[in-house]
């Protein structure tokens, strides 16, 4: 096990409550449940509404919009039109944001390019679904130290938190980066370091968690996650030079500075947001 890694928490038998406090917990523990589906309920209805029909709301698979116009330019041959200003809303549905995503991840919506519209929405968001299970699991294990009713608590109010349900409705791959994010933990945790780094590599659909968490990770000395995360990260950079080539390549962040004058994405969180808000306004 390498030097700075994460140690498990093992809660202490005697710590924890029995008889009445453990019957009073769990009550309580069911009350907040409930009242986190209550309150979900609305969100959570709009994203069932958008799953039948995707366009039952104008911000409707808003962004699944613009990723299955960037996989469609690619089987097309026409990577290089990714980051041409229009090009997005004129291939796939209009009214979807730009593709401000790195060119690898258009690659990954090539498959869903192929079928109609609808029916890929509906394959990504049965895909979320999974994705949404195993980070419920994930969030189980981390939640190990905390008694059983309120892991539930801490699962329902995560499957209940706005962001989730509407992350559906836009068609988002937030569950993805998130399950990433625990994954690794707990394969850390567990000192499987290497697998750590790999669970690490769809944070390259966002380089600014990336680029951060890999300066701590060289700072805690942690190897082995490196070993597999780095190497990953070269494949990729490499990849997304192949689909757009050298001056596509290049001109990415120059993109973003110019979709700032369109966008709003000086506002989004993210490093689309962190360059625009850098740069952009220099530009109008």
């Amino acid at each position: 096990m390498s030097r700075g890694t994460i140690q498990a928490v093992r809660p202490s038998p005697e710590g924890r409550p029995t008889g009445l406090r453990a019957w009073r917990g769990a009550l309580l523990a069911a009350a907040a449940c409930g009242a986190l589906i209550a309150l979900s309920m609305v969100h959570w209805w709009q994203a069932i509404e958008t799953f039948l029909d995707t366009s039952a709301y104008n911000f409707s698979a808003y962004d699944f919009r613009s990723f299955y116009a960037a996989g469609r330019l690619v089987a097309e041959g026409r990577a290089h039109d990714l980051y041409t200003h229009g090009t997005i809303a004129a291939t796939g549905r209009a009214g979807g944001e730009p593709y401000f995503n790195p060119p690898l991840f258009a690659l990954f919506w090539v498959p869903f390019s192929l079928v109609p519209f609808d029916v890929a929405y509906r394959m990504w968001t049965s895909i979320t679904l999974c994705l949404l299970a195993v980070n419920c699991w994930l969030l189980w294990r981390i939640a190990a130290p905390v008694g059983r009713p309120w892991r539930a608590v801490l699962v329902a109010a995560f499957v209940m938190w706005a962001p989730v349900s509407h992350g559906f409705v836009l068609g988002q791959y937030s569950l993805l980066l998130s399950a990433s994010w625990g994954g690794a933990y707990l394969l850390m945790r567990g000192g499987r370091d290497r697998l750590a780094g790999i669970a690490l590599t769809p944070l390259l659909l966002k380089p600014e968690m990336l680029v951060p968490l890999a300066l701590f990770l060289l700072w805690k000395r942690q190897r082995g996650v490196l070993a597999t995360l780095l190497p990953a990260t070269v494949a990729g950079i490499a990849i997304s030079i192949a689909i757009v080539g050298p001056v596509g390549a290049i001109d990415y962040p120059f993109y973003l500075i110019r979709e700032s004058q369109f966008q709003r994405v000086d506002a989004m969180f993210g490093w689309t947001g962190v360059i625009a808000w850098a740069f952009g306004a220099s530009l109008h």
